[in-house]
């Protein structure tokens, strides 16, 4: 039963509301007179009283509050029996006004989201016992914040909303509608891991520096032990590319190890019979020793490497067929058979210790049969039994220059004919009765100035043994000339008066060595042989002779450097040199006089 009391507060109650509803159009912000600015009051709500509660326990609910120019109106305080809500606050802001509860309510503030990105608009507060709105996340492409969620806080009054955290802006990738954190790996490749700062690529490779990291070689997307200078990856064994000492390491902690200086092979060259290398230096000969080639002051032939009497440090060597030359920061030295002035000192004497024949200016050595050819910024200049047109070649008693051949980058010789390599052109010269210029002119008629091989290109390396010539070109490998025994590798014996490429080395190829009758190149750091193997030379463990190139056994990674002699051939891998084919007075190294149809270590000293 309600007494007297009751029902006047409830009377007020309804008047009350009734002038809320006739002020709701201004407090709306939507409406036409709050968007003009124009209404009469400061917040609607504010102006009114507020209506008695429904019974003498419990707070009357106070009017919205009003919204003029972005603030938020105060609301008067409820009426009750007991008690009175108390008065809300005005706060800034154009949020949505708060839901009034006990007291009255006061707009809520908005505030914008934090982000990595573009901060998004809060979304208005709610009720001061209730959670604000959700905000959206950020978006993936573009980082930009999302919408953030208003927070409330509790108690009576309404509450100011606060702009939450934006989206993360973290960048994803992309496979199949699916997205992946920056980091994850690709799941169609191990070797991948998501990348969006590429420019080029949202996924990053192994050759990126990617999955596979400073250890790791990817294979078939698979990350494989290896290492990598400059964003190319080498597997384990490999030679390290900018030091000849240095070679990728084993598993796990894969990295480039040392060789010892001290036993490391840097360079090496076959002779007829007689074969020299650098070690820390020093020039280490052995084989054949007739005419003191070795330059041990001997004329022993010695089945093991022994020290030539050179005062000082080598950096190149290169053999005749009964001589050897060495070449030291810019001097050149040579000793053994002298017979057609080749040692360039002036003389025939056979000299079985180092001469020094230039003391300055030479950047290269070649050396033939029985003849010398120095590189200097003059050009090319030879000494000794010059390959030469008519007859046989003229013995020239000191160096004379060669026409033509400023700024050379290499020559290579032997008895009939000699080539150099020019500003990515070959050019040759000499005795050409099976095309060895290779002129293509079918007359087979020689020259003696150098004449251009039009047909190629880009070269990089040349070799010339007897009548045949080899080059590198743009990565692969050609040859031309005389082919009796399979050694252009094309895989027939026919002559060839023009370069043709050698089958399956068309790219990959840092050097070839052309024998008296067989060759072998060095691809990715493989070594590969055709030709005449009656004595082993091909090192595959077979006297087949190969019209194609062959892989050697034990020299598949790692193989540095190659040449070729007189049915033998010779190589340094992981800075080790090995020796394999015919072996008469020791020419292997390895401390006998067995031939080897595959690769025997050279012993050192």
């Amino acid at each position: 039963m309600r007494t007297k009391a009751t029902r006047i507060s409830i009377n007020a109650a309804i008047v009350a509301g009734i002038a809320g509803t006739l002020m709701q159009s201004c407090s709306d912000p939507f409406s036409s007179c709050a968007q003009t600015k124009r209404c009469p009051f400061g917040g609607a709500a504010g102006m009114m009283a507020a209506g008695a509660g429904p019974d003498a326990s419990d707070a009357g609910n106070g009017g919205q509050g009003g919204v003029t120019k972005g603030v938020g109106g105060n609301g008067a305080a409820g009426a009750n029996v007991t008690g009175s809500g108390a008065v809300g606050p005005s706060s800034a802001g154009n949020g949505a006004s708060g839901a009034s509860d006990g007291g009255v309510s006061d707009g809520g503030a908005n505030n914008a989201g934090a982000s990595n990105g573009t901060g998004g608009s809060a979304v208005g507060g709610a009720s001061p016992t209730l959670s604000g709105g959700v905000g959206s996340g950020g978006s993936p492409a573009n980082a930009n914040g999302g919408n953030a969620g208003g927070v409330t806080a509790s108690g009576s009054g309404g509450g100011a909303a606060q702009g939450g955290a934006g989206g993360t802006g973290q960048k994803l990738c992309v496979i199949s509608g699916k997205s992946y954190a920056e980091g994850s790996p690709n799941p169609n490749n191990s070797c991948q891991v998501c990348s969006p700062a590429k420019s080029t690529s949202a996924w990053s490779s192994a050759t990126d520096g990617g999955a596979c990291g400073a250890a790791g070689v990817c294979v078939a997307g698979t990350c494989q032990d290896g290492c990598w200078i400059e964003s190319k990856y080498y597997a384990v064994g490999a030679a390290n590319p900018k030091d000849g000492c240095q070679f990728c390491e084993a598993s796990g902690t894969a990295k480039w190890g040392n060789v010892p200086t001290s036993t490391c092979a840097t360079a090496i060259s076959a002779g007829f019979h007689h074969v020299c290398m650098i070690v820390n230096g020093g020039v280490l000969c052995w084989g054949a020793n007739a005419s003191g080639q070795l330059g041990n002051n001997t004329t022993v032939a010695s089945v093991k490497p022994v020290a030539a009497a050179l005062p000082y440090a080598a950096q190149s060597v290169a053999l005749g067929d009964f001589h050897t030359c060495a070449l030291s920061n810019g001097s050149i030295a040579c000793w053994g058979d002298g017979g057609t002035f080749q040692l360039g000192n002036g003389s025939t004497t056979t000299s079985r210790v180092p001469i020094t024949v230039i003391a300055s200016g030479v950047s290269g050595i070649g050396v033939g049969r029985s003849a010398s050819c120095v590189m200097t910024t003059q050009g090319v200049d030879c000494v000794g039994t010059v390959p030469q047109m008519g007859g046989r070649p003229t013995a020239q008693k000191s160096f004379v220059p060669v026409s033509n051949l400023q700024g050379a980058q290499q020559v290579a010789l032997h008895d009939l004919h000699a080539c150099a390599l020019l500003s990515g052109g070959v050019w040759c010269w000499g005795f050409n009765p099976v095309f060895g210029l290779g002129l293509g002119d079918g007359s087979g008629e020689g020259s003696d100035v150098p004449l251009h091989v039009s047909s190629l290109s880009g070269a990089t390396a040349i070799s010339v043994y007897l009548d045949s010539t080899c080059a590198i070109a743009n990565g692969a490998a050609f040859c031309w000339g005389a082919n009796s025994w399979g050694q252009l590798g094309t895989g027939s014996t026919t002559d060839a008066k023009t370069p043709v490429q050698v089958s399956g080395l068309s790219s990959g190829v840092t050097q070839i060595a052309l024998g008296a009758t067989h060759a072998c190149a060095i691809a990715e750091g493989r070594l590969l042989c055709w030709g005449y193997n009656a004595t082993g030379a091909l090192g595959d463990n077979t006297t087949v002779g190969r019209l194609i190139p062959t892989p050697v056994i034990g020299m598949t990674i790692g193989v540095t450097a190659v040449t070729a002699g007189d049915g033998y051939t010779c190589a340094i891998k992981n800075g080790a040199a090995y020796c394999w084919g015919s072996n008469p007075e020791g020419r292997l190294g390895n401390s006998s006089t067995e031939d080897a149809r595959v690769p025997v270590k050279v012993a050192l000293p």
